[in-house]
């Protein structure tokens, strides 16, 4: 591989993936934070509040670094990508503007109530912002996700005589077929991230013999929504991206599982390193036929 892609690679693999550590703790926090404050409301007890501030000063931290990782990814289209944002960036441009003008600000604003309105805005008030917050987060989510979307599922654009990608339809950039599942799949799967978090504070606060309250509610809240999304991810979400490759993206299934050459009754690789040179999978722990069963 050519060294300066394979460096423009690396460089916006390890970008994308630090931001993504504090986008999706942020996403998964947004949702526990609203559960706390609905319980805070719906119970009337101040516990509930008081554990919900604890997270929202956490949210906040993660928020922030998730800005500040994100600013240079976005810069990163041009830098390391500068041919694929000159021809397409009429139509990805229009997405990742949304999502800083839209669900950037909502987000934000309303963290700011959250952090220092509380006495001004009232119970309701605050539960309303912790509201906006999360719906603010997941509708960030989404504008990135229709950006993935439509990379991997282009539809709704016209290629210009000068090989430029312009946008003819914002309806089928945003209900592109590809994102129903990718998005309820990787939202879930940032609800799994904030559990684990939320439940794991609170087993050392227990395992401490600190907070102990606060342990139990964090262990039990995040305990409970993540088995939820945990069977979620598997069902339908995670059958229904799975799908979505193996109807679209045939070739891309075979690259994930191993499988180099079309073949009747293909099995389902459980372990194997491939070799790409001589195009197979060394020590490989095959199901017969289940791969084919599956798609």
């Amino acid at each position: 591989m050519d060294d300066a892609l394979f460096l423009h690679r690396f460089h916006f693999a390890f970008t994308v993936t630090f931001h993504y550590v504090f986008a999706q703790l942020s996403m998964g926090l947004a949702l526990i934070i609203f559960i706390l404050k609905t319980l805070a409301l719906k119970r009337n007890e101040a516990y509930y509040n008081q554990a919900a501030r604890f997270w929202i000063r956490i949210f906040a931290i993660t928020f922030g670094i998730g800005v500040v990782t994100g600013i240079p990814l976005e810069f990163q289209f041009g830098t390391n990508w500068a041919q694929f944002a000159r021809t397409a960036g009429g139509v990805i441009g229009q997405t990742l503007a949304m999502e800083g003008l839209f669900a950037f600000f909502l987000e934000s604003a309303f963290l700011g109530l959250l952090l220092f309105g509380e006495k001004r805005v009232g119970p309701v008030g605050h539960w309303v912002a912790s509201l906006a917050m999360w719906v603010g987060s997941w509708l960030s989510g989404y504008f990135i996700i229709a950006t993935n979307a439509w990379m991997l599922h282009p539809q709704g654009y016209r290629i210009l005589p000068g090989g430029e990608i312009v946008l003819e339809s914002f309806k089928a950039l945003l209900l592109n077929p590809w994102i129903l599942w990718q998005y309820t799949h990787n939202q879930l799967g940032a609800a799994l991230t904030g559990c684990f978090v939320v439940s794991g504070v609170g087993a050392v606060y227990l395992l401490l013999d600190r907070n102990r309250e606060f342990g139990r509610l964090f262990v039990r809240t995040g305990v409970i929504v993540g088995a939820i999304c945990s069977v979620l991810l598997i069902f339908p979400t995670g059958d229904g991206q799975g799908q979505n490759i193996a109807r679209y993206q045939p070739v891309t299934l075979a690259a994930m599982e191993g499988l180099f050459e079309t073949v009747e009754g293909a099995p389902l690789a459980i372990l194997g390193q491939p070799d790409t040179e001589k195009q197979r999978l060394d020590n490989p722990l095959l199901l017969p036929n289940v791969l084919s069963f599956m798609t």
